[in-house]
């Protein structure tokens, strides 16, 4: 009678990042057996979905590229030996995200002294520059800003503006436009 082979140990210290850019860094043990081939990374993006294959490799890391901010992902790593026989499914999913974009400023205000509008706004966490997005008048972006406000000298007697800022965190990821605020300088 010919005994049946036993299924590979699964996986062990499986951990998914949480604060990557565009990113999910996997990681996990070392499996150190004669006959192990690869493992196989499973992913999904909802719980309701089914896991679909990711990747085939033999490190025991692996770096999900992920071109969304704030994403969530659901892991399962599987040791395969060398006949392809996989492990079984081992605990739970593992839960890995990636870095969220800074939170959007609140416009603070505007003034316009008869030469020059300054516009100002709240500070945000992680920020590391802001970019202000100015429309009416000629439109223009001045980004870079290190500060929580702005002096606009380039501006025409007459017009309008109005002005959003952008908050960019030191990996490029920009928050949404804060809501606006309108200047004339009638």
């Amino acid at each position: 009678m010919r005994q049946q082979r036993s299924y590979p140990k699964g996986a062990t210290n499986i951990s998914a990042s949480v604060h990557a850019p565009k990113k999910i860094i996997l990681s996990w043990d070392s499996v150190a057996f004669d006959d192990f081939s690869h493992y196989n990374v499973y992913a999904k993006s909802s719980k309701l979905l089914p896991f679909r294959h990711l990747a085939k490799l033999v490190e025991n890391h692996y770096e999900d590229l992920i071109n969304e901010d704030g994403a969530t992902r659901y892991y399962r790593i599987k040791v395969v030996d060398k006949d392809g026989l996989e492990s079984e499914w081992q605990g739970a999913d593992v839960v890995g995200k990636s870095l969220e974009a800074p939170k959007k400023p609140e416009m603070g205000g505007a003034n316009f002294d008869g030469s020059s509008i300054t516009i100002n706004w709240s500070g945000v966490d992680r920020a590391v520059s802001y970019s202000l997005i100015r429309t009416g008048g000629g439109d223009k972006t001045i980004n870079g800003i290190e500060g929580t406000s702005y002096t606009d000298t380039a501006i025409t007697a007459g017009q309008s503006y109005t002005y959003k800022v952008v908050a960019v965190d030191e990996y490029g990821l920009s928050s949404d436009k804060s809501s606006g605020v309108e200047v004339s300088t009638k």
